[in-house]
């Protein structure tokens, strides 16, 4: 289940929560009336990590996370990596395992966002 961490670094003008479980990150942006206007849901499915975005002015996207570990002795920064089309119901089906005592309404959102593009990406 995700939970909260409470003291998050804050950059820029929007407030940023992130919310954390040892299969999954969320990261949530808002803005100073706490509307949401941004999330990254990155979660392990079978060995590779991935990441999906949506923010209010660019939609959607989603990539494969390089986590840049090449060797014990050559570490690298993860990055992002395009990954084709997302699978959506395995997507809404790990969310909503993980998002059991996140705020109903972060997670409703999260869910309708998910729920919305994936209906529509499927046509």
């Amino acid at each position: 289940m995700l939970r909260e961490i409470k003291k998050t670094r804050q950059h820029g003008d929007l407030n940023r929560r992130w919310f954390t479980s040892p299969g999954a990150d969320l990261y949530v942006w808002s803005d100073h009336s706490s509307l949401l206007i941004g999330f990254e849901y990155c979660y392990k499915h079978g060995d590779k990590e991935h990441a999906l975005r949506w923010k209010r002015e660019l939609g959607y996207s989603y990539a494969e996370i390089d986590d840049g570990e090449f060797s014990p002795f050559n570490t690298m920064t993860p990055i992002l990596i395009h990954n084709g089309e997302p699978n959506w119901q395995t997507i809404i089906q790990h969310f909503s395992k993980q998002a059991g005592d996140l705020d109903a309404e972060i997670s409703a959102f999260i869910l309708n966002k998910l729920n919305t593009y994936g209906n529509t990406a499927s046509q």
